[in-house]
């Protein structure tokens, strides 16, 4: 599978972060600024490895947008790792069936385990 990764952020500071340091590590990057832009990120594009989803976002959040990803059977399969400022239960990261969650800011060090398990070369 190619080493491509969604990361659907709110905050363009953490977004741009994101995307630069996936990219310095050679992956291919796609951006979207809520579940709404990402829908149609992976309607437009090569399903990608991974999808980094912010919980809480304008337009749609990450719980719908997850519930609309499980809908469409080419991207059920697609892991989510949740990314967030706010501390969730291991029951609200279950209901969406997330692969992880981590808590924002999101350091490399955490993130790197993921993208080896998700996203091997």
């Amino acid at each position: 599978m190619a080493r491509r990764i969604l990361v659907v952020e709110d905050d363009p500071d953490t977004r741009h972060a994101l995307v630069e340091r996936l990219r310095a590590e050679g992956y291919e990057v796609t951006a979207a600024a809520n579940g709404a832009d990402a829908l149609n990120a992976l309607a437009d594009s090569p399903v990608p490895c991974l999808i980094l989803l912010d919980y809480a976002m304008p337009v749609m959040d990450g719980r719908a947008f997850r519930e609309a990803q499980q809908c469409n059977a080419r991207w059920t399969h697609i892991p989510v790792v949740l990314i967030t400022a706010h501390a969730l239960t291991s029951f609200a990261a279950r209901s969406i069936d997330a692969a992880a969650v981590l808590q924002k800011p999101v350091h490399y060090e955490d993130l790197a385990p993921l993208l080896n398990r998700y996203c091997a070369r």
